[in-house]
Parts: structure tokens; sequence; C-alpha cells
């Protein structure tokens, strides 16, 4: 994956990894197929120690209102190994599908919920994915 500033390597596999010093993470929830071309947001989360339940508790029930989104293709709640960042993952068919679904109604529905308290994202990374 790349964009005009920075490129990230991901290698999804229960073996051995091909990187010599990687980033570890354990796939918390996940939906749809992982692809070699597309859109893809990475929204970086550090959590606390003690916040980490009820982190993974809000997204393993969440309402699953993005798998429905026109050119949505994958979601990874990806858990950190070695660090306190967290990583939600998503691949879309092309930007505009990603800027449609922070848009819309089930966004808002998604992210707005009075029972819980806001999500603050610090950091969102962006890259067109072409095929190699």
């Amino acid at each position: 994956m790349q964009n005009p500033d920075t490129a990230v390597l991901l290698h999804e596999t229960t073996g051995k990894t091909i990187f010599s010093s990687p980033r570890k993470y354990e796939v918390v929830d996940g939906k749809g197929n992982l692809q070699d071309h597309g859109y893809v947001v990475m929204n970086n989360i550090p959590v606390s120690e003690e916040g980490r339940p009820v982190f993974e508790h809000r997204f393993k029930n969440r309402a699953g209102f993005i798998e429905n989104e026109p050119g949505f293709v994958a979601l990874r709640i990806l858990r950190p190994i070695n660090s306190e960042t967290y990583v939600i993952l998503t691949i879309w068919e092309k930007q505009a599908d990603f800027l449609n679904w922070k848009n819309s109604s089930s966004f808002k529905m998604a992210h707005n919920s009075d029972s819980k308290p806001p999500l603050r994202i610090p950091a969102r990374r962006c890259f067109r994915v072409k095929p190699m």
C-alpha cells in the first residue's frame, strides 16, 4: 500500500512472517477478504491496557452497518501485541466509496451513540492500492 508520502506492507498470516522486524497484531474482528487493489484506510487508536476490554467489546458488538455500504471490501480490527495502538483497517473499491460512507446516515448511527463515549481517532492513513 502506498500514498505520495509513505508506504505500508501488510502480510496477513497465522504462520511465519515475511518481515524481519514485524509489528504484530491479532485480529479481533474481520469481515471480507483483503485484496491487492482499492482504497485502504487505517485508523490508529491508542488504547491503555485497562481500556482494552471496553474498546474490544465495543467493536465486537458493533451494528455492522459498514459491511452493507457500496464499495466496502474488507475490515480488520487489529489488536497490537507489543504496543498500545490498535489499527482499524478498512478497504474500499475506491476513495469515493469511503467518502460516501463517511457522509452517510449509517456512519452517523455507527459513531454517534449516546450509550458509548465518543471515539477519538488521532491518526488516519489512507492508501490507494494497485496490483503488483
